[in-house]
């Protein structure tokens, strides 16, 4: 066990959405691939991968390898599906990398952070940023993908703003 960083996001939020956009608040390389011929395709980030949990199937284990900014060339966070007010969560290692990663998710999805889970307060909440995080088609898919190309990678600044909320050194 240990102290863990929790960010709670609403229900409309995507497992492949969240992955991607760790993925590149990491600092791993992501591009647009298109559908087709028009204009219209979708964020992929090289280095992110997705398990299921088989002894807890409600959670999944998001995989990350690369370079990353915080030095790392791996790190893994769970996603959890059930939350008892709906929401999904996304359970991290109460580090300054993760909980700079998790504010840059609940600022893109809305949502909130809990830097420890030992003190069951919540530390930061940002409302939702658009009317939905799931589109399916048309402008409003391609406008929340280009929201997602506009997401930033963390830089030292954003983590040393954190470091003083972090239950553990980095490693």
């Amino acid at each position: 066990m240990g102290v863990n960083t929790h960010v709670y996001l609403p229900s409309d939020v995507r497992l492949r959405d969240v992955g991607e956009a760790i993925g590149i608040l990491a600092g791993l390389p992501f591009s647009f691939l298109k559908f087709g011929h028009g204009p219209s395709g979708y964020i992929h980030v090289e280095g992110v991968s997705y398990e299921v949990n088989e002894h807890t199937p409600s959670m999944v284990n998001i995989e990350f390898a690369g370079q990353m900014v915080d030095g790392q060339t791996c790190h893994s966070a769970y996603y959890h599906f059930e939350n008892p007010d709906g929401s999904r969560c996304v359970s991290l290692k109460s580090t300054s990398f993760w909980i700079a990663v998790g504010i840059g998710l609940a600022k893109f999805f809305g949502g909130k952070v809990s830097f420890s889970d030992c003190n069951g307060g919540t530390n930061r909440r940002y409302k939702k940023p658009r009317t939905g995080n799931s589109p399916e088609d048309g402008r409003p898919w391609d406008n929340f993908q280009k929201a997602m190309m506009k997401i930033k990678p963390l830089t030292k600044k954003d983590l040393d703003a954190v470091r003083k909320f972090a239950a553990y050194p980095e490693a």
